[in-house]
């Protein structure tokens, strides 16, 4: 393979005609590739289609039990004082669960002796980012 790989040769440059069709057919500026300022402000305007999926805001909140409705990366709002597996992943359509907090006593010396104090509780889940940009 290191023969097959040594003899392939890199493709021809276009040429600048070539660049600057392509680049107008996609309404881009040829000498950069990004799109150009009058046709941005016109593709926003126009409607886009019913089959593209649009994705709730960040910041979106879901109870435990409730459905999934977004995937992405949920923080769980604990009270103070409680710690747990705050941040998850989720799918959409995954059921959000109740989560493990472990609470401390008044007294810190009883946490060493005893154990922090643990239950299993409810909680509203906060979309924090999505899949793709964790």
């Amino acid at each position: 393979w290191q023969k097959e790989q040594d003899a392939a040769a890199p493709p021809q440059k276009p040429s600048d005609e070539m660049i600057n069709e392509m680049a107008k057919a996609k309404h881009l500026d040829p000498a950069t590739g990004l799109p150009l300022a009058g046709v941005q402000d016109k593709t926003s305007a126009e409607p886009q289609p019913a089959t593209l999926a649009t994705r709730l805001p960040i910041g979106t909140v879901a109870r435990t039990g409730e459905r999934c409705p977004e995937d992405g990366v949920w923080c769980a709002a604990l009270k103070e004082g409680q710690a747990g597996d705050s941040e998850r992943r989720f799918l959409k359509g995954d059921t959000l669960p109740s989560i493990v907090v472990h609470e401390s006593r008044a007294l810190p010396l009883l946490d060493r002796v005893i154990g922090m104090r643990q239950q299993t509780t409810q909680v509203a889940w906060r979309l924090v980012s999505y899949l793709d940009q964790a």
